[in-house]
């Protein structure tokens, strides 16, 4: 409950099945991306597997253009949320330790 509005309204409307699910890239205990489809909208999400900030590449091509794109990243100091509007999907995105994002893209 303690969540910022968008939270809570993302989580909300999170569908309960998928059109389709793609493993985008990842390592054991390195990091993992995974996207999900429903509709014409793709979640896609990322999570740092280290104990050190690392620099996740994300090759999201399949996607394709995306008129709305929100996104979840942890907070600069480790805590809480960093929510954007973006223009276009990241190639990369920087994450925390033990740290991940969400994006969700709609066209």
């Amino acid at each position: 409950l303690a969540q910022p509005q968008e939270v809570k309204d993302f989580f909300g409307q999170l569908p309960a099945a998928w059109d389709e699910t793609r493993f985008v890239a990842g390592y054991p205990g390195d990091f993992a991306l995974i996207a999900r489809r429903k509709g014409d909208i793709w979640y896609i999400g990322g999570i740092n597997g280290k104990d050190n900030a690392q620099e996740l590449n994300i090759n999201l091509d399949f996607v394709g253009q995306s008129s709305y794109i929100q996104a979840f990243f942890d907070g600069v100091d480790g805590k809480g949320w960093q929510i954007e509007k973006l223009s276009a999907l990241p190639k990369s995105v920087k994450c925390a330790p033990r740290g991940g994002f969400v994006l969700e893209a709609k066209k």
